[in-house]
Parts: C-alpha cells; sequence; structure tokens
C-alpha cells in the first residue's frame, strides 16, 4: 500500500537503555576507548534512570479529591522509536486516516502515558502477539497479561488513592512472517478510562486503534 509520507513530531522524552531479562544494561565492554565509552554509557543511564523516576512522580500527581462529576476525557501519548524514526502519537492524531510501517525483526523502544486531572482508573496497550512481541520487563504497578492471542499492558487505578495518570517505557520487537507486507487493522490498541467522578456512574473513555504494516521496508508514517 502507497501513501503520502507524515513528518515525524518529536516531543523530547527521556530514554531507556536496552536491557536484558536480569533488568542490567546491555553494554558491551572491552579496551581502552571503548571502556570508556561503556563507563560513560552507565553513567548516563543512571543519570537517566534519576530523571524518569523524578519525571514519574511529578507525572503521577495524587489528585487531592476526586470531582463530584466528570465529563473531559482522559488523555494519552505513545512515542515510538527504532529504526531511525521517531514518532508520538495522542488522541488528537486521526487514527482513521494514518498507517505506521513497521520494519520487520525490528526493535522499537516505546514510552506509554495515559492521565486524567479526575484521577487515572486504567491504561491499557494491547497488541497480537503473532507479530509483535514485548521483550522488555513490566514494572509494577503496571500488570501483563496474555491470551495466546494477543498481549495486553494496563495499569489499574485505586479510588481510594487516585493518581493523576502513569507511565510505562519498554522495547517491542515485530516478528512473524514478514516475507511479504503483513498489514493489522487491531495493530496497536490504547485505551485510557477514568473514574467518572466519585460517584463512578458514568466514566470516559479516550480509545484509539493504530493500523501498522510490517515487512522488509523503512519505518515511516503515511496516509491512507
Amino acid at each position: 500500500m502507497t501513501g503520502k509520507k507524515i513528518v515525524p513530531k518529536i516531543v523530547p522524552v527521556v530514554f531507556w537503555e536496552s536491557r536484558n531479562e536480569q533488568n542490567i544494561p546491555l553494554v558491551q565492554i572491552g579496551s581502552g576507548a571503548t571502556n570508556q565509552k561503556a563507563r560513560k554509557m552507565k553513567t548516563n543511564f543512571k543519570f537517566l534512570v534519576v530523571l524518569f523516576t523524578l519525571a514519574s512522580l511529578n507525572f503521577a500527581c495524587e489528585v487531592d479529591e476526586i470531582p463530584e462529576t466528570d465529563t473531559t476525557p482522559p488523555e494519552f501519548s505513545f512515542r515510538i522509536s527504532g529504526d531511525g524514526f521517531e514518532q508520538t502519537f495522542t488522541q488528537e492524531d486521526n487514527f482513521e486516516n494514518i498507517q505506521l510501517n513497521l520494519r520487520g525483526n525490528t526493535e522499537y523502544d516505546f514510552i506509554l502515558t495515559g492521565s486524567d486531572q479526575g484521577g487515572v482508573g486504567n491504561i491499557s496497550f494491547r497488541f497480537t502477539t503473532d507479530y509483535i512481541q514485548l521483550i522488555s520487563s513490566v514494572p509494577e504497578p503496571w500488570e501483563r497479561s496474555d491470551n495466546g492471542f494477543s498481549t495486553t499492558v494496563e495499569f489499574n487505578g485505586d479510588i481510594r488513592n487516585p493518581t493523576t495518570g502513569n507511565i510505562l517505557a519498554g522495547t517491542l520487537i515485530t516478528t512473524g512472517q514478514v516475507s511479504q507486507n503483513l498489514q493489522i487493522g487491531d495493530g496497536l490498541l490504547f485505551q485510557v478510562i477514568d473514574f467518572g467522578g466519585s460517584d463512578g456512574t458514568s466514566r470516559n473513555i479516550t480509545a484509539e486503534d493504530l493500523t501498522i504494516l510490517i515487512g522488509e521496508h523503512a519505518t515511516e508514517l503515511i496516509t491512507r
């Protein structure tokens, strides 16, 4: 499928280094200049961890009091980078008219945020496991579930101790058959739900579905 290429919009955020199953930064140690570079990477990584932690604490502020009524929909942002590509998606994008082309067998870093000033009840991120896999660990209080068809990573808020949002950073890899282009209508699904006010009778939901195309091509965002 062809389409008009979209110039990426970039929002400054903090990156995580790639990590292994033991949650240790993957840094190759050599000699001479390589060792100096490795030590610098480790130092930078620790600094980024501190920044990210502080940003998370500032982002997920406690809600003093859930409003009696809440008619404002929650918001989300999803930042993905890899293969020389970088893009941030929000609920303001026209998901019906865009398509994200991903390269097969390629790793992508992401940062997902969900927020609502009246308190976040749930943030979820879902994708089909036949073609995309999450290779990074999921930190608490986020939870991961796999049903054999799809993977869902979600955060559940506590109405007794509500916060304005939460952040998840991780790494995905595109897998599956890439001998021919594979278009996935339900590619990456994002959903944020608030508490709907203190009575919780009418929750506001923001949900979007990003169509993706996996194949042997460059990573880019196009219009459909």
